[in-house]
């Protein structure tokens, strides 16, 4: 499946997310950023939070990214 096809949706992957938060040096990434030099696994009550916002942010159609 090809995303381009599916304009429609919103779109995010956290990755970005968390690339993004570290590249601005918010809050958040600078919580996030010890684990992420470490190759650690950010745990779920940090992360969860932030996603949600995306979540918010993205609307009523919505494709997430990412590994579970």
């Amino acid at each position: 499946m090809l995303l381009k096809e599916f304009d429609q949706f919103g779109y995010f992957s956290a990755g970005d997310v968390i690339r993004d938060h570290i590249q601005r040096g918010t809050e958040f990434g600078q919580r996030i950023s010890s684990f992420v030099r470490k190759g650690e696994l950010i745990p779920d009550s940090i992360i969860n939070g932030v996603l949600l916002e995306e979540i918010r942010h993205a609307g009523n159609k919505l494709i997430l990214n990412g590994k579970s």
